[in-house]
């Protein structure tokens, strides 16, 4: 039987993820017809998800590859390439900020993917996003999932401008076991997506290919986390995801409800600055390409 080659996904969390995700599940029959599957990261979670956990806790490697090597062919149903994207691969949102670091348990979650998806051709994709947007973003997106917290809670005293997306890319590199990767911006998506759809599959996207007309995800407003933050002081429990929806939906982002921001000016000055050097070091990487617009992959 066919040992697909993998292509990898990891996010991160709120870089237009959830749109690319659904739009390579609208064109699923005409992917299948080029040879390519794709696993959407629900199902990335219920089949491999717990393996790597196995392999946290300390089961055999060979074990649990050999646990793997029947649900990647199942996934992959014959296709020479398999698609796989979960942005928890990282780590899970309340914890995108931690010791400093942007996601900083990844090294080892990524590198426990690897091991889990075994000695096969994999090829690695990231797309990151100015810290400045990205954290309320992120804020935002954990509020509708998990425990209620203040965005300095969910920053965990770190100062957004510290937070560098080349030091993530630098700790994860020495885990990916020479598989290249290749990174793009969130806010080159839009001018991007035929490209980044084109390097996950492999060759030219079909000229068919339908991309999803919507924002499936969008951010909060500041008066819907503000509402939120008055029903928490109160003693409501606003973990519950219908009342996060209906704050969004009475309050949403836009014209008449500004979108959440946080940040003084100067920090979002300083996080622009950190940015465009963190992307600078990114292209200078060896093994990783980027994407950018107006030019071929480097």
């Amino acid at each position: 039987m066919i040992e697909p080659s993998i292509h990898l996904h990891l996010g991160a969390h709120k870089t237009a993820s959830s749109h690319l995700q659904l739009s390579m599940r609208k064109n699923t029959g005409k992917l299948q017809r080029m040879g390519v599957a794709f696993l959407p990261p629900n199902h990335y979670r219920q089949l491999l998800a717990p393996l790597q956990a196995a392999l946290r806790d300390g089961a055999p490697r060979a074990d649990v590859r050999a646990g793997a090597r029947p649900l990647l062919r199942g996934a992959a149903a014959g296709a020479k390439l398999l698609i796989l994207s979960d942005e928890n691969i990282l780590g899970i949102l309340p914890r995108v900020a931690r010791r400093g670091r942007l996601y900083p348990w990844a090294p080892g979650r990524v590198g426990r993917s690897l091991t889990v998806l075994g000695p096969r051709r994999i090829a690695v994709f990231l797309c990151i996003r100015n810290v400045a947007d990205f954290l309320p973003s992120a804020y935002g997106e954990s509020l509708r999932h998990n425990r209620f917290q203040t965005f300095e809670e969910f920053c965990a005293a770190a100062r957004p401008e510290d937070l560098s997306w080349a030091r993530l890319v630098e700790d994860i590199r020495p885990r990916l076991r020479g598989a290249p990767l290749t990174v793009w911006r969130y806010e080159d998506y839009c001018a991007l997506r035929l490209r980044i759809v084109e390097a996950l599959i492999g060759a030219e996207p079909p000229e068919d290919f339908e991309f999803l007309e919507r924002r499936p995800r969008p951010g909060l407003s500041a008066r819907a986390v503000e509402e939120l933050l008055r029903l928490h002081a109160a003693g409501r429990d606003v973990k519950e995801e219908a009342l996060v929806a209906a704050m969004a939906d009475t309050y949403p982002k836009g014209a008449s409800f500004p979108a959440f921001d946080p940040l003084s000016e100067a920090t979002k000055n300083r996080c622009a600055e950190l940015y465009r050097s963190d992307w600078d070091a990114i292209s200078r990487m060896e093994g990783v390409s980027v994407l950018e617009t107006g030019t071929n992959a480097r």
